[in-house]
C-alpha cells in the first residue's frame, strides 16, 4: 500500500502542475451539464489521473468526477438488477451498510465496524481532478487535488495535492498520515481538544448553513476559520488547525470524502455522515445523502448529540 501511495504521489503532483498552468494563465469556467462550474483545468487534469491510473493500475475501477457515468450507470443497474431477485428491495437505499472489513483495515483497526456492500468493487480510486472549481475561478487559491482508494467499499489510501503551495497531504491505514512541503514531512495528528467550546469549526468562504450556525452556537464555538475545498478543511482536521468540518447536506459526492477520509483517519480524526455512520463507497451511489462530519475524534459524539435534533 505505501508503493500504491507514492505512484499516486507522483501522479497527483502532475495533475497539479496542469491545474496551476492553467490558473496561472487565468482561466474562466463554463457549467457542466448539471450546472457546476467546470474548467479546462479540470478536464485535463481528469484525463491526466484516469490515464495514469489505468496504466498502473489495469485491473482497478475508477470513479472520476469528471468522467464517473461509465462505471456508476453498470454499478447501479446491478444494484437494481440484484433487487428485482430479492424481496429486501434495491441494493444501496439508504441505510446502506458496510460489511466485513478487509483484512488490511482490521490489522490496523480491529474494532472497525463491518463495509462492502453487495455490489462494492474490490478496488477502486476516487478522482476529484479539482476540489474547490469555484475558488479556482474567484482565485482564492483554495483548490486541491483528490485521489483515494477504497478497498471493499472502505478508503484506505488518500492523497490531497494544493497546487498554489505544493503542499502534499496524505496517508491511509497503517500509513503515517503526513503533510509533504519542499521535501519536509510533518507527521500530521488531530488536536486533542475535547471541549467543544474550544473548538475551532472549519466553514466555507461563501456561507454558513443555519444548521452549522445554530450548532455553534449551543456548543459556545466561536472560533471560525473560512476556507474552501472539502479536501483543505478535511485536511485543516487533520493537521490539528481545526477540530470540526460539518457539512449538512446531500452536496458532496464520493469523490469528495474518500481521499479525506483516509487522511482524517489515519491522523487519529473520526469521519462519518451527519448521523455518525460511516460513508459507504459502493461505487452505486455517488452522494453522501446524509451529509458529512469530520472531526478531531474528541468531540465526535457530543456534537453529534447536538446536530442529529436538527438534521
Amino acid at each position: 500500500m505505501d508503493r500504491d501511495l507514492d505512484l499516486v504521489s507522483d501522479i497527483i503532483r502532475e495533475a497539479g502542475a496542469i491545474v496551476l498552468k492553467h490558473y496561472e494563465a487565468g482561466v474562466t469556467a463554463d457549467a457542466d451539464k448539471d450546472g457546476e462550474p467546470v474548467t479546462v483545468a479540470d478536464r485535463e487534469s481528469d484525463a491526466f489521473i484516469v490515464g495514469a491510473l489505468r496504466r498502473a493500475f489495469p485491473d482497478d475501477e475508477i470513479v472520476s468526477e469528471e468522467s464517473f457515468g461509465d462505471l456508476v450507470k453498470p454499478r447501479r443497474q446491478a444494484a437494481d438488477d440484484a433487487a428485482a431477485q430479492s424481496p429486501a428491495g434495491r441494493v444501496g437505499d439508504a441505510p446502506a451498510e458496510r460489511g466485513d472489513a478487509p483484512a488490511l483495515i482490521l490489522e490496523h483497526t480491529p474494532d472497525a465496524e463491518p463495509p462492502s456492500v453487495e455490489h462494492a468493487p474490490p478496488r477502486v480510486w476516487y478522482v476529484d481532478p479539482m476540489d474547490g472549481t469555484s475558488d479556482f475561478v474567484k482565485r482564492t487559491d483554495d483548490f486541491v487535488v483528490m485521489i483515494g482508494l477504497a478497498v471493499a467499499g472502505w478508503p484506505v489510501l488518500g492523497a490531497v495535492y494544493h497546487p498554489p503551495s505544493g503542499t502534499l497531504y496524505r496517508g491511509g491505514h497503517g500509513i503515517l498520515a503526513e503533510k509533504i512541503v519542499d521535501g519536509e514531512r510533518t507527521e500530521m495528528r488531530v488536536s486533542d481538544v475535547t471541549d467543544p467550546s474550544r473548538a475551532r469549526l472549519v466553514v466555507s468562504r461563501s456561507h454558513t448553513p443555519d444548521i452549522v450556525a445554530d450548532m455553534a452556537a449551543q456548543l459556545g464555538i466561536e472560533k471560525m476559520e473560512k476556507c474552501g475545498s472539502v479536501g483543505l478543511k478535511a485536511a485543516r482536521v487533520a493537521e490539528g488547525a481545526g477540530e470540526l468540518y460539518l457539512h449538512p447536506s446531500i452536496g458532496t459526492k464520493l469523490w469528495d470524502t474518500c481521499a479525506p477520509e483516509a487522511i482524517v483517519v489515519a491522523a487519529g480524526g473520526t469521519f462519518s455522515d451527519c448521523d455518525g455512520k460511516p460513508l459507504v463507497y459502493d461505487a452505486a451511489r455517488i452522494h453522501n445523502e446524509r451529509g458529512v462530519f469530520v472531526s478531531n475524534g474528541r468531540l465526535h459524539d457530543a456534537v453529534l448529540e447536538v446536530v442529529a435534533g436538527a438534521w
